[in-house]
């Protein structure tokens, strides 16, 4: 039981901190799948505990309650389709995995939303990104490499 309590409260605060950070899923991880896992231990929990619910579980319960129907509001009324690696145009000399991204949002009959992103990976399943300007890099830390990606699939050149 001590571990369905550490888990629960792990895949919540990684939840949590994909919601209110630039923290993303490296993979296309389910969102709903996440919240229903999270879910089915908090009540697994509450079911299993004694007589009181210690306060830490609500607390974060209570915050992910909050912050769920926030994000799913927001992806639903959303018109963009969230961002695709086009290129890659800048890795890091000593990190080759920290890379410098060409990313666009396919916002439908409203074109494309481009800008260019700082990609950490933190874990094979999580990645730090944030929006950057490539003119103001330091070149002596970064090496230029444009690797073509194209991930929204776009031909032509």
């Amino acid at each position: 039981m001590k571990y369905v309590k550490i888990i629960w409260l792990l895949i919540t605060v990684v939840a949590l901190l994909v919601i209110v950070t630039p923290l993303e899923y490296t993979y296309d991880i389910s969102f709903p799948t996440i919240n229903l896992i999270v879910l089915i231990t908090f009540i697994t929990l509450v079911l299993t505990m004694k007589k009181s619910i210690h306060w830490i579980y609500t607390v974060v319960f209570g915050l992910f309650i909050v912050c769920v129907p926030i994000n799913f509001l927001a992806e639903t009324f959303s018109f963009g389709s969230g961002f695709k690696t086009q290129a890659i145009l800048y890795r890091q000399i000593g990190y080759p995995n920290n890379r410098i991204e060409y990313v666009w949002e396919d916002l439908g009959a409203f074109g494309y939303n481009k800008t260019y992103q700082k990609v950490i990976p933190i874990t094979p399943l999580f990645e730090w990104r944030i929006n950057t300007d490539p003119s103001n890099l330091d070149k002596s830390s970064w090496k230029k490499v444009n690797e073509n990606v194209n991930e929204l699939g776009l031909k032509g050149g």
